[in-house]
């Protein structure tokens, strides 16, 4: 994530008695500097080389766009 200016901002897991998002098991905000960035980031073949092991791990990922920052 680096090597496309990204950063990991936040990782948490939502608490089920107050969670107003169903069904999640953990939440991760990432920046990255535009939506250029998170694309090449999305696209490397280093990441996508561990989609078999995420597949194993996560049933569901959900990203939402917000202005000039990606959260992921």
């Amino acid at each position: 994530m680096e090597k496309h200016k990204g950063k990991l901002l936040s990782a948490f897991e939502p608490n089920e008695s107050e969670s107003t998002l169903p069904n999640i098991d953990e939440v991760h905000y990432l920046e990255f500097p535009n939506l250029e960035a998170f694309e090449n980031y999305r696209g490397d073949s280093e990441l996508n080389e561990l989609t078999a092991l995420r597949s194993n791990g996560i049933s569901k990922t959900t990203i939402i766009v917000s202005g000039e920052h990606v959260v992921y």
